[in-house]
């Protein structure tokens, strides 16, 4: 029996129900009795059922839930992979589109440094000959002019020798003359003593 009977006094309901025995003509006292135990049995099940549902579909949910944690952690990581696998994809034909670039670049700039050399190289055959005839007309005129000078200086000493010839004749016959004139005023004077 329990010290603390609480506020209704339930132990002693509960004792009291408990004890009572109906007679065989109370028929309403055994319905009432059989239907408490009828509850009581029905209620026993009902809270055994909804204990054993409760672990059940607790087992059940601890499942779908580590079910539905293993699906989500392969799902990322299948995203993961793919993600990985598309970057490196894309980081594959990036170096690829890089290398082909600088790959026909370089083949741009020998192509440009071939073209520039032939410029180049034709640039100074064309200027040494351009140089060489320069050359050979300034050679060409050097000799003229070397000609020409010769020609002229030649020229030049002849009328220079002539006119010096010349004057030397000028100046022989005005010297005969004078000696001439000196000797005939010499000779008229001598006559007029």
């Amino acid at each position: 029996m329990a010290i603390n009977k609480g506020m209704y006094n339930f132990q002693g309901i509960m004792d009291q129900f408990y004890n009572y025995k109906p007679g065989k003509d109370d028929t309403e006292g055994r319905a009432i009795k059989n239907n408490f135990q009828a509850n009581m049995i029905q209620s026993g099940f009902d809270s055994q059922m909804a204990k054993d549902m409760a672990q059940q579909q607790s087992a059940i949910a601890q499942s779908n839930m580590t079910h539905a944690a293993d699906l989500e952690a392969r799902n990322t990581s299948s995203n993961m992979q793919q993600e990985f696998n598309y970057g490196m994809q894309s980081m594959g034909a990036q170096f690829e589109f890089q290398d082909k670039f600088a790959n026909n670049q370089h083949d741009r700039d020998l192509g440009t440094l071939g073209a520039t050399g032939e410029q180049e190289r034709l640039g100074i055959g064309a200027k040494g000959s351009q140089e060489r005839l320069t050359t050979v007309t300034q050679g060409e005129q050097e000799r003229l002019g070397i000609g020409a000078k010769g020609a002229q200086d030649r020229l030049t000493t002849v009328t220079q020798g002539e006119q010096q010839r010349e004057t030397m004749q000028e100046e022989n016959r005005l010297q005969a003359k004078t000696r001439a004139n000196q000797s005939s005023y010499a000779n008229k004077g001598a006559r007029s003593f």
